[in-house]
């Protein structure tokens, strides 16, 4: 028997809760079992919990869970648990409740970890005079940037793009949430005029200089510098590439949805921010600018003949819907909110109130369903209404967002679910519709599925920055709580509140993985996670004894990589946003 917390803490103000793990067999054993909360200073017993709920998750072998619920105690200090079972005591170890308290132990770690993650040595080296895979002859200057994961020195915008439905948004993303983040902080009495903002805006600038490089003279972006996972700097080429045996392709522009459009909208937001006194590579908010309109302007004429299948589909549609937004916001040209509008129907039309999900594209059955992004369709879209001067079209917006967000909680809440963890409809290849807490095995790429904690961290931003839009427009404060308990449940998870007992952020909490021996992971960085059963995907796996000494496997739970960090971030910082200032 094990009591599970979220390892660092909680907010005063956020849901709260304990579970108490046991096996399926031995659950039947004993009666109900009581929780003590106690003062980790004192040891006073400061309240009596009954169990909120029990049960098992259907498929989740041999395991049975007892849930208590502590969210109306809101004391700051450092407490434990203490469970009776029968006649065992299980003793919990300590947690902390205060405000902000999840920003203020994470927020700089992170920052640390993208600095950590920069391109150097003779890998940077060679990335300025970075050679092209196929008949290009010249070579191009494209130092900078972050490596990709802790065993992949790759530098991507995006990739999976022969896929077609799984691009991860990759550099761009970390760009655009730094620009995020330390905007918001700067808005923050709590955080104004700190090293915090400061760390965040020059961390971004580092990442918008690598996407001005990566951008080519003819309009579009590089995709990917690959080095086909050897970490030889001589063996790092500008090409896309398929499956996991990395094979190159020629087809390296990148569209909308293979990192072009999140490139754009990132320059689009580092261009409202003077570069004071961070160091600079020539590029000052106007080169910022202008590379982000010729990259849009491109893709406006080109995106499909970059697309693998040749057709756009949601994840085009919600990439290209953030770069005009960010464009009108830093250009104020009304061209780009008509293009805006025109992005954010082409998105809303993808949604089913009916089968609560998105489609992947116009004309065709299957679920949307990511292991990164799964926030960004909810996100883009309240970017499009914080943008949209036309009531009735914000409304309608709006709308969808709420549509959207209750179609998230109803799949969470189809089955029995103590750690309240988000599911989404998922359609394997070959296989029929099911709603997962995964994505399948068996997907378009052949081989990529690995823990989602980016997509638990987008969703959490996402539920957060909707209750904040929700609530401005009067709906219930039961649905807004409901949104809220979700985006909790998600930083949970990965803060070690999940059946693992472990906390995915390196050096924090316990159980930290590690990666592989020789490509260790960083302090404050964010491995991959859970996935579904290695053998059976109705059941969870971490790091299964079957994988976990095989290194085509191993890093599917274990291995850091910088979405993680990025939809981390956004997830804090949009807490902070629906806090109010302090």
């Amino acid at each position: 028997m094990q009591i599970l917390t979220n390892h660092i803490g909680y907010h005063t103000a956020s849901a709260k809760r304990m579970i108490l793990q046991c096996s399926e067999a031995l659950a039947p054993n004993f009666p109900a079992p009581s929780a003590q909360l106690i003062d980790q200073d004192s040891g006073s017993v400061l309240r009596t919990l009954p169990v909120t709920s029990s049960g098992s998750v259907p498929g989740w072998k041999d395991r049975y869970f007892y849930l208590f619920d502590f969210s109306d105690f809101t004391r700051k200090g450092v407490f434990r648990f203490e469970v009776a079972a029968g006649n065992a005591q299980i003793h919990g170890l300590p947690f902390t409740i205060g405000d902000e308290l999840l920003q203020d132990s994470c927020i700089s770690d992170i920052l640390f970890y993208f600095k950590g993650q920069r391109s150097s040595g003779r890998w940077d080296l060679a990335d300025r005079s970075a050679s092209f895979f196929g008949e290009r002859s010249d070579r191009v200057d494209v130092h900078g940037g972050w490596y990709d994961a802790a065993g992949d020195y790759s530098k991507y915008l995006s990739h999976l793009s022969y896929a077609n439905y799984l691009n991860p948004q990759q550099i761009p993303l970390v760009v655009w949430s730094l620009y995020s983040l330390g905007e918001i902080l700067a808005s923050r009495s709590r955080y104004r005029g700190t090293l915090l903002v400061e760390r965040a805006l020059e961390e971004g600038a580092w990442g918008a200089d690598f996407l001005v490089r990566m951008l080519d003279s003819g309009g579009y972006f590089y995709m990917t510098l690959f080095d086909q996972w050897n970490k030889k700097s001589d063996a790092r080429m500008i090409c896309a590439f398929k499956t996991k045996q990395g094979e190159r392709l020629e087809e390296y522009q990148a569209g909308f949805r293979q990192g072009g459009g999140m490139a754009i909208a990132a320059l689009a937001r580092a261009a409202r921010f003077p570069r004071q006194e961070i160091p600079s590579d020539g590029f000052d908010c106007d080169a910022y600018r202008q590379a982000a309109e010729k990259g849009y302007e491109h893709l406006l004429r080109h995106n499909c003949d970059y697309l693998d299948n040749g057709r756009e589909n949601i994840i085009d549609y919600y990439c290209a819907l953030l770069a005009s937004v960010e464009l009108f916001t830093t250009t104020k040209d009304a061209t780009y909110l008509e293009g805006a509008r025109s992005w954010a129907c082409k998105l809303s039309s993808l949604f089913s109130d009916e089968k609560k999900c998105w489609f992947a594209e116009a004309g065709n059955s299957r679920p949307f369903f990511h292991a990164s992004d799964s926030g960004m369709p909810i996100l883009s879209l309240l970017r499009y209404a914080e943008i949209e001067v036309n009531a009735s079209l914000k409304a309608e917006t709006l709308a969808l967002v709420e549509q959207a967000c209750r179609a998230e909680l109803s799949l969470a809440s189809e089955v029995h679910n103590p750690f309240g963890l988000a599911r989404q409809k998922v359609k394997a290849v070959g296989g029929k519709e099911r709603s997962s807490f995964f994505v399948p095995h068996e997907n378009e790429s052949g081989y990529w599925w690995q823990g989602e904690n980016a997509r638990l961290a987008s969703l959490a931003c996402a539920m957060r920055q909707a209750a904040a839009a929700l609530a401005a427009c009067g709906s219930s404060e039961g649905l807004l709580e409901q949104m809220q308990a979700f985006a909790t449940a998600q930083l949970d998870w990965i803060l070690g509140f999940n059946p693992f007992d472990t906390c995915m952020l390196a050096g924090r909490g316990r159980n930290n993985p590690r990666y592989e021996s020789f490509y260790p992971n960083a302090p404050g960085g964010i491995c991959n996670g859970i996935t579904a059963g290695f053998f059976d995907e109705s059941d969870i796996d971490f790091l299964p004894k079957a994988a976990i000494e095989r290194g085509d496997h191993r890093w599917r739970w274990s291995e850091q990589w910088i979405p993680h960090g990025a939809w981390f971030l956004m997830a804090l910082a949009a807490e902070m946003v629906d806090g109010g200032d302090q």
